[in-house]
């Protein structure tokens, strides 16, 4: 017996070493075995002595051990990653979507950026908002880019950055997100699938988890007011706990649904930014094809392609494309049933016929609008005007009228360029993701014998039946001139006013082309659908510099070229002129096998504009 216990001393001497927080346990332990050994063993065998103080020294090693590692796994507080904006990034980089993220710059960036317009009016910015839709469609992307947009700083956690295995923890992560969000303002909280870390409490199984909701519920009540906007994620918004889904907790509550045509093709561009790709690649066959695919699979069809092109040594075309497409599929398969819209594709879209019209709607109305503002080189402030004061309103429609804001029904484009007018119209279209109906003088007057009056009313009867859509007018300078009396077209002027306020009161945005506003007769110039009147001017020098630039390449110019003088040469041309002028002092120079020299591009310039004359203005009649 005198073994048994100089050997259980032993053990005890040494737990006695140990921090007084940790001998507890493996004293009580010691305590039982040594106890259960000397009780059981009747005949005493030094032996049974050594095995069991054996076993209790390697236990209360193993035993520190693993409280050791627990104690800091419970013990650590989460330290949350705070990133810059200027390592996310911004709504460029977002393909798609410009529905939402005319939201998000609404309701949540400029009441925080320029609170005073926003303070008159009583609104608040949105603390709290909800992303949800099918996986992959960039709802944590999304997230991403509001704050680089916003020049917010991001703080981001995911359910295994908050859940945890020791009682009341999880509510002490959230505690410490929302403290670190708060020393950080302003900030973007990003709090990815939510619907994992705030579930309904009904189906909780721990009071842990009821935990984690309560606090959370206390915190997203304590940032109102604050410059801190948290962002949740889920793919199932009724996954989420009633009381956090309400109002006051998630302001708004925005799908992100798989993208259609408009968004795969932004979404192909951006991800084939940088790459090498071929001078007239074409997406549209791409595009179609990938109806139905979610915005992750599309950036990985890109990839794709782009491992096919290396493999060639070829830059990227249509055919690395479609066997890339081959090669995937959609990765959302059993969502696509509650999207049966984007997986039709804008070249898909069904056309309307009217009855008793007798042009084709199919062959009038584009359902798939590829110009884009991008397309428009140079004229930034012109294409901002036509943002803020048209595509913004059209879009947002309903939050205008909330602060007493009046629907628009179009806009008159007027300035001495009628080739830029025209192509600033369909970027219009195309940036709304519209399909489109354009009716110019030509069209009206190609049928003399049906009369050109009537053939404007079949193509605004298409355009009605196909609402929503941009009708596009062009030159109502020429259509409708201020010149025109009662025997050159009285009625016809009368018909179309007529007309146009008829398509004011219909789901239509009409963008009417002119190179003045004083040229247009005023029964159609005043009819209320053009109450948004944008002038463009002449490209000013930078615009200039732009075209030049993107036409002219080094190779061919000689050294020290002045872009300079060359923008001051082609000084009151429009950029398709401009685009003509370049290209033709190109041509001379290669067949002169001189460089070319800003004397030349002069000397075209002045060419062109002694042969390009306008002739007469044709009037309907």
């Amino acid at each position: 017996m005198s073994l048994a216990v100089t050997l259980a001393l032993f053990v005890v001497a040494v737990l006695s070493l140990l921090p007084e927080t940790d001998r507890l346990p493996p004293l009580l332990l010691v305590g039982a075995v040594v106890g259960a050994t000397v009780g059981t063993v009747t005949t005493f065998d030094p032996r049974y002595a050594g095995i069991a103080a054996g076993g209790l020294v390697i236990w209360s090693v193993v035993y520190l051990l693993v409280s050791d590692t627990a104690d800091t796994e419970a013990g650590e507080e989460p330290t949350p990653r705070i990133r810059k904006p200027s390592e996310l990034p911004d709504f460029d980089d977002v393909g798609g979507l410009e529905d939402l993220k005319q939201r998000l710059e609404e309701r949540v960036i400029a009441p925080i950026t320029s609170p005073d317009a926003y303070e008159e009016y009583d609104i608040s910015p949105v603390n709290g908002i909800l992303l949800y839709g099918p996986p992959g469609c960039g709802k944590t992307f999304v997230a991403n880019a509001l704050a680089g947009e916003s020049g917010f700083a991001l703080i981001s956690a995911t359910p295994t950055d908050i859940t945890s295995k020791w009682v009341g923890e999880a509510a002490q992560n959230i505690q410490v997100l929302f403290e670190t969000a708060r020393a950080n303002e302003p900030c973007v909280l990003l709090l990815d699938e939510l619907d994992a870390v705030a579930a309904s409490r009904s189906e909780m199984g721990t009071s842990s988890q009821q935990q984690m909701v309560n606090q959370l519920l206390v915190e997203l009540a304590a940032i109102d007011g604050s410059d801190v906007v948290v962002v949740g994620t889920t793919n199932r918004l009724e996954d989420i706990d009633t009381a956090i889904r309400r109002s006051g907790r998630f302001d708004d509550r925005i799908e992100v649904p798989p993208p259609d045509a408009g968004a795969r093709r932004e979404i192909l561009r951006v991800a084939l930014d940088g790459r090498p790709v071929t001078s007239t690649l074409d997406l549209s066959k791409t595009v179609s094809a990938t109806a139905g695919y979610a915005s992750s699979d599309v950036e990985t069809l890109a990839e794709i392609a782009s491992r096919h092109a290396l493999s060639a040594s070829e830059p990227i075309d249509e055919h690395h494309l479609s066997a890339a497409v081959a090669e995937t599929g959609t990765s959302i398969a059993n969502w696509l049933p509650a999207y049966d819209s984007v997986t039709e594709g804008r070249t898909d879209v069904s056309v309307v016929q009217p009855d008793g019209v007798n042009i084709s709607a199919t062959e009038t109305l584009e359902t798939d609008v590829q110009t884009r503002f991008s397309d428009v080189l140079g004229m930034e402030e012109t294409k901002q005007r036509i943002q803020t004061r048209l595509l913004d309103p059209v879009r947002n429609n309903a939050w205008y009228e909330t602060v007493g804001l009046a629907d628009v029904d179009g806009a008159l484009f007027h300035g001495p360029s009628s080739s830029i007018l025209t192509k600033l119209a369909r970027a219009t279209a195309g940036e709304l993701g519209l399909p489109l109906v354009v009716i110019s003088p030509e069209q009206l007057g190609t049928e003399l014998q049906r009369g050109p009056a009537n053939r404007m009313s079949e193509l605004f009867a298409i355009a009605r039946a196909n609402t929503p859509c941009v009708v596009v007018i062009t030159d109502l300078n020429r259509l409708a001139p201020i010149t025109t009396d009662v025997r050159q077209g009285i009625t016809f002027v009368d018909r179309l006013a007529g007309q146009l306020r008829q398509l004011a009161a219909a789901d239509l945005l009409v963008i009417g082309t002119a190179t003045g506003t004083a040229e247009v007769a005023s029964p159609v110039r005043d009819t209320g659908c053009f109450e948004v009147r944008i002038e463009v001017s002449r490209p000013d020098v930078d615009t200039r510099k732009t075209v030049l630039r993107s036409t002219l390449t080094d190779e061919i110019l000689e050294d020290g070229f002045d872009w300079d003088q060359a923008a001051a040469a082609v000084a009151g041309l429009a950029s398709d002129d401009i685009r003509s002028v370049a290209e033709m002092a190109a041509r001379t120079a290669v067949r002169n096998e001189q460089p070319l020299s800003t004397e030349g591009l002069a000397a075209a310039a002045s060419e062109y504009q002694s042969d390009g004359e306008d002739g007469p203005p044709r009037y309907i009649t």
